[in-house]
């Protein structure tokens, strides 16, 4: 099939023509492009020697100078030009057939990338087959980091298989070969989880995926805000300083200050701190402080706003609306008015409803 190097040619790169590219033409640089490249076709041009073990896994070696190398230019031989073609052909067959066996695939592993703690999570592995041969699953294993814990064999019975990793509470009860469920989860039950897939034999053939998981500690209550109380009055030029404090959380949260909806004013000052509330209770702590301006009570009102995130899990907010001590009241006026007394108001209540009532019902 394939042209050979004439012995002679020592001083020169072989030359071989492709009797697979359905035009006999050469120049051709992609295997996986030839409508006729075939699993198991050889294709050899201009000293590169490519064997198609599919369509979208051609293997290369180059024939050069000295020697047959690889594409990380390692020497493979270093023989006599006209033996070069036999050397490289035989090693790319063998390279092939170890392809071709890699034939079972772990397709995606859905793993959630943060959760919460206390939380139930489920790890999800998909595998497909090559279709050219379909070999059973022999096996399908999760590792947390180098740790195996969980075990899918088909074959045996039971299937499932557990192995105790601190942290990993498997329920077997809701776990097959295509998903893991674990319950209350920890921070410490973080790490890089791997699912590995293993065909039957004669090949026994694996393949994995990794994907990493983080557990957070979110706060337990909060936010709340201090310092300032809702309905509270201000004026403009007054000085305000409101505190916004959250359970604590690992990691630790951001929290956010806005005014009447938008982004604290850069002169505002913003501290922030950890310590415990008067019950105890370890917190973290954003502090505002801020002069009130005649734009923010521009409608009679200002509303300061806290925003608590921890990572993409927890969101939790809290507004307090404070109102402008200055901001002119409606009027008040009739026989109901604050300014009546509460005996007056009732004796004219009953005249109108005497008035009301038909005559002869008294």
């Amino acid at each position: 099939m394939l042209g050979r190097t004439d012995s002679r040619q020592m001083g020169q790169t072989p030359h071989f023509t492709s009797p697979i590219h359905p035009s006999g033409e050469e120049g051709v640089e992609d295997a996986s492009s030839w409508p006729l490249a075939a699993a198991g076709s050889v294709v050899v041009h201009e000293g590169v020697v490519t064997y198609v073990a599919s369509r979208s896994r051609p293997l290369v070696a180059v024939v050069g100078r000295g020697g047959v190398f690889d594409l990380q230019n390692r020497v493979i031989s270093r023989m006599r030009l006209d033996l070069w073609a036999a050397v490289a052909l035989r090693l790319l067959l063998f390279t092939s057939l170890a392809a071709k066996s890699c034939t079972l695939r772990v397709s995606g592993v859905l793993v959630p990338p943060v959760v919460v703690s206390g939380t139930t999570v489920e790890l999800e592995c998909n595998y497909h087959h090559s279709l050219d041969r379909p070999d059973p699953l022999y096996s399908v294993k999760w590792y947390r980091d180098v740790n195996q814990f969980y075990e899918y064999i088909p074959k045996r019975k039971p299937p499932i298989r557990v192995f105790p990793v601190p942290h990993i509470n498997v329920d077997e009860s809701h776990s097959t070969r295509e998903k893991v469920r674990l319950t209350g989860v920890t921070r410490e039950t973080s790490g890089s989880f791997r699912c590995e897939v293993m065909g039957d034999k004669p090949f026994f053939e694996t393949d994995d995926h990794t994907v990493n998981m983080t557990v957070v500690d979110v706060p337990l209550w909060g936010p709340e805000v201090w310092g300032v109380a809702q309905g509270d009055k201000v004026r403009p030029g007054e000085h305000l300083v409101a505190r916004c404090q959250v359970g604590d959380s690992d990691p630790p949260a951001e929290i956010s200050w806005t005014v009447n909806s938008e982004a604290a004013p850069t002169f505002a000052h913003l501290l922030r701190s950890l310590g415990r509330d008067q019950r105890g209770r370890p917190l973290q702590v954003s502090e505002l402080r801020v002069t009130v301006t005649e734009e923010w009570l521009a409608r009679g009102a200002v509303t300061l706003g806290c925003q608590v995130t921890v990572s993409s899990v927890y969101h939790k907010s809290v507004n307090v609306t404070l109102f402008d001590a200055d901001w002119p009241q409606p009027a008040e006026f009739g026989w109901f008015s604050s300014g009546s007394s509460p005996q007056l108001s009732l004796f004219l209540s009953l005249s109108l409803l005497l008035l009301l009532l038909p005559a002869g019902t008294l």
